[in-house]
């Protein structure tokens, strides 16, 4: 529990000073949840089907709020077929 509440008040300290949009956030939100759901892997491998479901977007909602989370510099991504997320991290101005 300790380093998803990390996350999430990192997370919202950030949005002080970097805007995150409301889906964004609730996919953020949904990755920190099922990171810590399966254990902190060092890369969750989770399909879009699975992530639209637990953020309740589409896909093409998913696709666009991730590739915003990648340039904001919050999660890495690696992925076409199988879907692998890498980190979720926040800036290192932050840590």
């Amino acid at each position: 529990m300790k380093r998803d509440r990390q996350l999430i008040e990192r997370f919202w300290a950030l949005r002080r000073s970097v805007r995150f949009s409301s889906t964004e956030t609730v996919l953020y939100l949904a990755l920190v949840r099922l990171c810590r759901d399966a254990g902190w892997p060092p890369a969750l491998l989770c399909p879009n089907a699975a992530l639209c479901r637990e953020a309740g977007i589409d896909e093409s909602t998913l696709v666009r709020a991730r590739h915003a989370l990648i340039r904001k510099g919050v999660i890495g991504y690696a992925g076409t077929t199988a879907v692998s997320y890498t980190h979720l991290t926040l800036p290192t101005i932050l840590r």
